[in-house]
């Protein structure tokens, strides 16, 4: 096997990770951080990895209930207000207002909107904000948003 690998999720989306091996141990390395950020991996989540030939593999992965999570598949740019993206799977918000919040590297954040229920969504602290993902496309399709429109969050300690 060549270094790097490259790992390609069902999206088509394609990350260069680098292997490190010592005394007949192999793991992903420099690389791995990112992806496994990225895609709001944790324990329990389950990782199925099918080797592609020449150091590519096809990798899917399945939340904690065993079902294949929702994969992000464009960047959002970060502004002072949450804009809805035309690729629903997920959204982020602004790194300064999760961390004014004391969110957490990865927290389950519940969404209500008064008289139209709650929706459970996964939001994940990387470097240049806070990315929305499980759950955040029910949470646009049961409330029918549409790009251009705009989400106002309020923080509420239950």
């Amino acid at each position: 096997m060549l270094n790097p690998v490259y790992l390609e999720v069902p999206s088509g989306e394609v990350w260069e990770v680098e292997v490190e091996h010592s005394q007949g141990q192999i793991w992903l390395a420099e690389g791995w951080q990112d992806f496994s950020d990225y895609y709001s991996i944790s324990c329990g989540n389950f990782l199925m990895f099918g080797y592609n030939a020449r150091s590519h593999f096809n990798v899917t992965i399945f939340d904690m209930s065993a079902a294949e999570i929702e994969y992000p598949t464009a960047e959002i740019e970060s502004g002072d207000s949450i804009d809805i993206s035309d690729v629903v799977e997920h959204s982020s918000i602004p790194l300064k207002f999760a961390r004014k919040y004391y969110m957490q590297s990865r927290d389950n954040l519940v969404f209500r909107v008064p008289g139209r229920g709650s929706w459970s969504v996964k939001c994940t602290l990387l470097r240049r904000d806070a990315k929305i993902t499980c759950g955040w496309k029910a949470f646009v399709l049961d409330n029918k948003l549409k790009l251009g429109d705009v989400c106002v969050l309020e923080v509420i300690n239950d």
